[in-house]
């Protein structure tokens, strides 16, 4: 199985794609790809109700963004799994995988951005704010030919944005000033764009 992570490059202003055999340690790790989306990339909004599939058909609950988060992502975003860095309210920050797309498995008819965020909550959190910074990208969307194959790659999603987050790079978004901001005072800020 191959993900990918996305590094920035200091020529262009844009990131590379890399792309990371986890299979073989004996191929080269990394394959250098041009990617079009800009990281980091800012969103604020509600949680609103979902599919219900996350917690119930793949036990790995997601929060979904308001519909009009997703509409406001620029016409160039990269649809495909992200990682990085989440908050919930004015609680503590958390990893986070994000799915921003169809989710080709399910035939998904509206472009959602989903977010599983790395921790155990005790409930659910419908109607709170949730704010993410995307930092990185892992892979593109993709069908399954079973839910197990899709449970594998979700579990190694998360494997992959816990390790990329321990990089200096990355991990410097953890305390971000956007996560100090309420949510009111983005929409002069970082909300829902990149920096």
């Amino acid at each position: 199985m191959s993900a990918r992570v996305v590094l920035p490059t200091r020529l262009t202003g844009r990131f590379l794609l890399l792309s990371h055999n986890f299979c073989s340690p004996t191929t080269k790790p990394y394959k250098y790809t041009r990617m079009s989306t800009t990281l980091p990339h800012f969103a604020s909004g509600e949680v609103v109700k979902g599919f219900g599939r996350g917690s119930k058909t793949l036990g790995t609950p997601t929060a979904n963004l308001e519909q009009c988060v997703v509409d406001k992502l620029p016409a160039d975003f990269k649809t495909g799994i992200y990682f990085g860095w989440a908050q919930v309210n004015d609680g503590p920050v958390y990893e986070q995988v994000t799915s921003i797309g169809w989710n080709p498995y399910f035939r998904n008819q509206t472009k959602s951005m989903e977010t599983h965020v790395i921790h155990s909550f005790t409930e659910d959190f419908y109607g709170s704010n949730l704010k993410v910074i995307l930092v990185g990208y892992i892979r593109d969307e993709m069908d399954f030919k079973g839910l197990e194959e899709l449970k594998a790659a979700i579990a190694n999603d998360i494997e992959v944005s816990k390790q990329e987050l321990l990089r200096p790079e990355f991990r410097k978004y953890k305390t971000d000033e956007f996560f100090c901001q309420n949510p009111e005072s983005l929409n002069n800020g970082k909300m829902n764009g990149n920096a």
